[in-house]
């Protein structure tokens, strides 16, 4: 759980980027028309796309407070990659996740609401183990072995449980319902180099 950042190898997993895929409106809004009141309904579908590449992000925020259809054209810059690294944010996205999972395994693979699993094309998953000693006191060094063992096993026990059956089964069962992340066309998992998986 600990070794790829104290493994001594250089840690690069944060450096990668990579463009994200334009989805189309039509896909991110799972078939569902533009609004009548939206004013980029007006152009051809396959050009909104490059309109929303030129918001900063800054007033992405903004637009996604005008509409639902702003709303999911702005998650569909925000959340065309996501990176599950163990941070709050991280899980509550896999949270929201989750209930569309659930909601989606209810209603046959559907959803009566906009999704933000409908605008992800690539994921990240990654065990950063700077989270893991932030989140659970758990961290490889003397100071840390100097603690009662009762202590040591107690937060150990704790962080394995709350990581592996927890998250990781989180994770597992969001890309394990592919109606949930219907768009999804890359997977990349770190294991102290990348695993690319193509969907």
């Amino acid at each position: 759980l600990m070794m790829p950042f104290f493994s001594g190898t250089k840690d690069d997993f944060s450096k990668e980027t990579v463009e994200p895929f334009p989805l189309s409106f039509d896909r991110i809004n799972e078939g569902q028309r533009f609004s009548s009141s939206f004013l980029l309904s007006r152009l051809p579908v396959e050009l909104v796309w490059h309109v929303i590449k030129l918001v900063d992000d800054e007033d992405l925020g903004r637009l996604a407070l005008v509409n639902r259809d702003c709303r999911q054209l702005a998650r569909s810059r925000q959340f065309a990659t996501i990176r599950l690294d163990y941070s709050d944010r991280s899980i509550g996205i896999l949270g929201v996740l989750i209930n569309e999972c659930k909601h989606r395994s209810e209603y046959h693979g559907k959803t009566s609401a906009l999704s933000i699993g409908a605008c992800i094309w690539e994921i990240v998953v990654l065990a950063d183990p700077r989270r893991i000693t932030s989140r659970h006191k758990v961290e490889l060094s003397d100071k840390f072995h100097a603690l009662e063992s009762d202590i040591r096993n107690k937060r150990v026990n704790h962080a394995c449980e709350a990581f592996f059956r927890d998250y990781i089964t989180n994770i597992s069962l969001v890309l394990s319902y592919t109606r949930t992340l219907p768009h999804l066309e890359r997977l990349v998992v770190w294991i102290g180099h990348p695993l690319t998986v193509p969907f």
